[in-house]
């Protein structure tokens, strides 16, 4: 399979993932042969784009990611707000991600009807557990991470739709208040006894920094817990990448050198480095432009080089980016 921009896209197309729409429910399920009137529609509810199956992408399937119904299940609990159920498919999201080998983009949020909270909240989750899995950590912790990263945002519900959905730059006093949204999910969960203190922990944290310049506390490196950290990570790694989805196109290594540029400032220093070992910024299946103008779809990792994947050109033609020092992405497609 792999991603096609909308204006690509053409009757006789088979979707090979789902489309979801702003409420994380589906819009088109996979396999579904789209006819003109489906192509009109999906145009007229602005998706950025869609993964069909076609011979170019022949033999490339996307790794370490969720199984639909596993998707639908969290969006839904994420939708009605429903803690205690999120917190039962933190377990069934680290049954998914146990084999991951990589941290690698949920591909659905490309194709998102937007970048909702919930979306991100899912994704964020995703990162996190497969960072605990890869850090080490053992099953109950992960799955416990993964239910903080889930609700980590779950007090935005609490700050006015006008301010979470404004274009353009918050003012001071907009910004005070979106500052306000760990405390608040942190109050909605302190005192349900069938949450543990490590999911709403991280949930308060998330936002401080490591030299202490974070919020709601100002709590430095040595003061906030490790799962806080990495939730801090992944949360900006995806913000970011969110951010620019309302753009043509993506650039992960812009996001990688911010995150870089602010060990132990923003971030802890090492679990900066791990995430970045670790991270996968181009998954199976994107589109990506080469810096030589082609168009590419990537087809297969190199391990070890995750900036410089094997990738599949617009006539078939099979690019190791390894062995092309002229040649290199410039950015993700969108």
């Amino acid at each position: 399979m792999r991603y096609i921009k909308i204006k690509d896209l053409q009757p006789g197309m088979i979707l090979a993932q789902p489309l979801l729409n702003k409420r994380g429910d589906v819009f088109l399920a996979r396999n579904v042969s789209v006819n003109r009137f489906m192509v009109q529609r999906i145009r007229e509810e602005q998706y950025k784009g869609v993964y069909v199956y076609d011979k170019l992408s022949k033999g490339i399937n996307p790794k370490n990611q969720l199984p639909e119904d596993v998707q639908l299940k969290t969006m839904c609990a994420l939708k009605d707000m429903d803690i205690d159920r999120c917190a039962y498919l933190s377990g069934e999201i680290l049954a998914s991600l146990k084999h991951a080998d990589n941290i690698s983009m949920n591909i659905n949020s490309l194709a998102a009807y937007d970048s909702s909270t919930y979306m991100h909240s899912l994704n964020v989750a995703m990162y996190a557990g497969t960072f605990g899995l890869l850090y080490g950590m053992e099953y109950e912790r992960v799955r416990k991470l993964i239910a903080a990263a889930l609700l980590h945002d779950i007090g935005k519900t609490k700050i006015p739709e006008d301010i979470l959905n404004k274009p353009g730059r918050l003012s001071e006093e907009e910004f005070a208040k979106i500052k306000k949204h760990p405390q608040y999910g942190y109050d909605m969960l302190k005192d349900m006894v069938s949450i543990s203190p490590l999911v709403r922990v991280p949930i308060l944290e998330h936002h401080e920094n490591y030299d202490g310049s974070g919020y709601p506390r100002g709590l430095t490196d040595k003061e906030t817990h490790i799962f806080s950290k990495i939730i801090h990570i992944c949360d900006v790694y995806d913000a970011m990448l969110s951010r620019r989805c309302y753009k043509d196109v993506i650039n992960p290594g812009e996001v990688i050198d911010f995150i870089t540029a602010n060990r132990n400032i923003m971030f802890n220093g090492d679990l900066v480095d791990f995430f970045m070992k670790s991270i996968t910024p181009y998954p199976e299946g994107i589109l990506v432009k080469l810096s030589d103008g082609r168009t590419a779809v990537v087809a297969l990792q190199n391990k070890g080089f995750p900036q410089s994947p094997i990738v599949r050109d617009m006539r078939g033609n099979v690019v190791d980016l390894i062995h092309e020092n002229n040649v290199k992405i410039m950015h993700i497609e969108v």
